[in-house]
């Protein structure tokens, strides 16, 4: 998986999160005319979708979720800003902290 496309990552989070797909294609205001959409766009409706849905996921879901925050840290540039940003900074305030921070590597951790 390219960490750095948007389409990588939302076929990603689709994979863990099959449900996702409705919620990105719903009155969705990130998507462009031409159907592209940017990577920051992902992770903004993901956190809204995952802290909506927090409860309900399994351990493998989470671990799956973590792999790929990680990934996107360890990726650096364009996809280590839009996790950070749109994701990480926000995960306490949606109360996501405390379950993904034990899943996560050191750098994302930061």
């Amino acid at each position: 998986m390219n960490f750095q496309k948007s389409s990588d990552v939302l076929e990603y989070v689709v994979s863990i999160f099959p449900e996702f797909r409705n919620e990105w294609k719903n009155e969705n205001p990130y998507i462009k005319e031409d159907g592209s959409h940017s990577i920051h766009s992902v992770y903004m409706v993901l956190l809204g979708y995952v802290s909506a849905r927090k409860s309900s996921f399994s351990n493998k879901q989470l671990k799956q979720l973590a792999t790929l925050i990680n990934g996107a840290v360890a990726a650096g540039g364009n996809s280590e800003n839009a996790i950070s940003t749109c994701f990480l900074e926000h995960a306490d305030q949606v109360g996501l902290s405390s379950v993904l921070k034990p899943l996560l590597e050191r750098e994302a951790k930061k």
